[in-house]
């Protein structure tokens, strides 16, 4: 049987150089939890133990995940924001286009030839315009206004929460995005267990900010 190998890569010929990641996501939660949980006068302790949960998670990310590279970190900044306007990617849009509107104009000999259309007169050819034309304002407009309707909805439904942002600086030849992305993660999860009794407690859009 063939032997299984596996390794880190070499990366001593990379020149270290001053690496960024940025990291965001979002913990939602019921307005009723947000609001009790602003009310408490301790609620700032909480937010300072994410943060701080998710710096030693940084910190620790080499020994945690398997073929990390062991990196020098310069920073690690979290920011974690409540909010009771959180909007998500979660909205439908109207996706089915216009039918084509252009002419097509054939017919099928014996022997399978066919035979050129017949050229369209400028009447034919303004007034197929002026319907595409109409036809792709109808459906601008529509979009807008579901646009409108799913905006309103989202507001109506009161998401609240808390968006978090991590920034990792590192001084290495590769980038900390498994550091940043483990800050992130660990600072939503202890978020998190505050609420973990609450239905509507998700952690969402979880993503390194190209």
């Amino acid at each position: 049987m063939n032997a299984i190998s596996m390794g880190l890569a070499n990366i001593a010929s990379k020149p270290c150089k001053e690496q960024i990641s940025n990291a965001a996501g979002l913990l939602i939660i019921s307005p009723q939890r947000f609001a009790n949980f602003m009310a408490d006068s301790t609620h700032t302790k909480h937010i300072h133990i994410a943060i701080a949960s998710g710096v030693e998670a940084a910190k620790r990310t080499s020994e945690i995940f398997t073929l990390c590279y062991q990196i020098a970190l310069q920073s690690i900044d979290i920011e974690i924001q409540p909010t009771d306007s959180i909007f998500t990617d979660s909205l439908q849009y109207y996706t089915n286009f216009l039918p084509s509107f252009k002419p097509k104009r054939f017919s099928l000999k014996k022997s399978k030839e066919t035979q050129k259309a017949p050229p369209i007169q400028d009447s034919t050819e303004s007034n197929m315009r002026l319907r595409f034309n109409q036809a792709v304002m109808n459906f601008q407009d529509k979009q807008i206004r579901i646009d409108k309707q799913q905006t309103e909805a989202t507001k109506a439904q009161g998401y609240c929460g808390f968006e978090v942002r991590v920034c990792v600086k590192a001084n290495a030849q590769v980038s900390p995005d498994i550091e940043s992305m483990y800050a992130l993660q660990t600072a939503l999860l202890s978020l998190f267990g505050i609420f973990k009794h609450d239905e509507m407690a998700t952690i969402a859009q979880m993503r390194l900010m190209r």
